[in-house]
């Protein structure tokens, strides 16, 4: 038995999306495969592929069983082939990963692996190696120029929309609050406003992207939550309860009587006693890379220290730069720098007791996890799958543990999910709201991986 094993890489000017289907269409694999004379489709993920492979003197006719299995939608899936023909056996594995660093680009990563036997192993190492990796690489390389075909046709074919009117924004300053407080208040006042709460050490701007998207079906409110932004620093000792009740006196300013709430990371622990202390004040509620759980004892001592130590030293690089690697994935620092500093500026520009402040209120905060049960509103409870500071895992069990909760995991994410992929958890967020609106009462649990581009997936 001879066994072989390469890989490849490709960057394909194609959405991942259409990628994804191209990968499952057998049509677009007849295309681009050398050698093939017809495939007889089984089912979506079985097919056999009847193909003609020159090996040095000999000409082999092989059918292939091929069966896709593994498949992550739209993130990663394995392709196994066994044929058999002219006295050989052989049997392909290959790993198919896509990876969409931007909209409209795709990163194909592939790596093979496969055994042969009989006739062909018997011409030698060299010759059969080399067959077999040039008809796999000529594959995924006509594969990957198919995909950017398609893509530009796609493009081209498409109607030019229509301009979209600019959305509103207003500063508010509300000084009638305990706590004087500015917000952004984004777009008119249609259908139920949607509140956007931020997270520790960041700002009401996280959300700008969003805000705009979501605002033209309905009236945005973004505030900076008390010790951050342009609100005011609060006297110490306050929690996410605080936060809860800032907004609700808020709402009560604006005379709005009932919002659908967003809270991301800090905002999703603060959006939860809201919701269970003043239940009708929310339609529904969106949690992004959030929490019900406390504090684990060993975090909870590290953020009590790096407290008291900004107390004692003020704002120091050294203290505040792994913020950057709880925020971010590895792939978003490399790919957006410049919103990495922007975002780590904003970081800087706090004061010792503010960002001290929120340490304390995160790192002290309550174990709701006895009253999710209590919580009957819809609920999407949103996750990057690559997040290390809030991992997927605790946004898996808040989902199960609410009576009427979805969870949708973004793939390839870091916890600061609003900032990494803003037009898709938008996408995300304004599917789920509108299927409030039409009167939608499943009480559906949805375990999903989202891609990059279409929240349906």
């Amino acid at each position: 038995m001879m066994r072989l094993d390469f890989a490849g890489d490709h960057r394909i000017a194609a959405p991942r999306r259409l990628v994804w289907d191209l990968l499952l269409d057998p049509e677009a694999v007849r295309r681009c495969a050398h050698g093939v004379e017809r495939i007889d489709v089984v089912d979506a993920t079985h097919w056999v592929v009847h193909i003609a492979v020159g090996v040095g003197p000999l000409s082999i006719r092989m059918h292939y069983r091929t069966l896709m299995r593994n498949l992550r939608e739209p993130e990663s899936a394995e392709m196994w082939l066994d044929g058999t023909g002219a006295g050989t056996e052989m049997r392909l594995r290959t790993g198919i990963r896509l990876v969409e660093p931007e909209p409209g680009l795709t990163h194909l990563h592939w790596d093979a692996d496969a055994e042969v036997e009989g006739m062909a192993a018997g011409l030698g190492r060299r010759l059969v190696e080399a067959t077999a990796r040039g008809f796999t690489t000529d594959f995924w390389r006509r594969f990957a120029e198919d995909a950017a075909r398609h893509a530009a046709r796609e493009t081209a074919e498409r109607p030019v929309p229509a301009p979209e009117a600019r959305v509103t924004r207003r500063r508010l300053t509300l000084d009638q609050l305990p706590v004087r407080m500015v917000a952004d208040v984004y777009g008119d006042g249609r259908g139920t406003p949607l509140v956007l709460l931020h997270g520790m050490w960041c700002e009401r701007g996280m959300f700008r992207r969003m805000a705009e998207e979501l605002a033209r079906t309905r009236q945005v409110i973004v505030p900076d939550l008390r010790a951050h932004g342009e609100t005011a620093v609060a006297r110490p000792g306050w929690g996410v309860e605080d936060l809860a009740q800032d907004v609700v006196r808020m709402l009560d300013a604006l005379g709005i009587p009932r919002a659908d709430v967003l809270g991301f990371s800090m905002g999703g622990m603060a959006a939860l006693p809201l919701v269970l202390r003043w239940p009708d004040r929310v339609r529904a509620l969106v949690l992004v890379s959030a929490s019900a759980e406390p504090e684990g004892p060993v975090r909870h001592g590290q953020m009590r220290l790096l407290a008291g130590v900004l107390r004692r030293a003020g704002v120091q690089p050294a203290l505040i730069e792994p913020a950057v690697g709880y925020m971010f994935s590895p792939a978003f620092q490399a790919q957006s720098p410049d919103t990495v500093r922007d975002w780590f500026a904003g970081v800087e520009g706090m004061t010792a007791e503010s960002l001290a402040q929120a340490t304390d209120a995160v790192a002290n905060r309550p174990d709701w996890t006895s009253r999710l049960g209590e919580i009957h509103h819809p609920a999407l409870v949103v996750a990057g799958s690559v997040d290390t500071t809030m991992p997927p895992p605790h946004s898996e069990r808040l989902a199960e543990a609410l009576p009427r909760g979805r969870y949708v995991s973004l793939a390839e994410v870091g916890h600061g999910v609003p900032v990494e992929r803003p037009h898709d958890l938008a996408a995300v967020v304004r599917e789920f709201l509108d299927g409030q609106g039409t009167g939608e009462q499943g009480a559906g649990r949805e375990g999903r991986e989202a891609g990059s581009r279409s929240p349906a997936t």
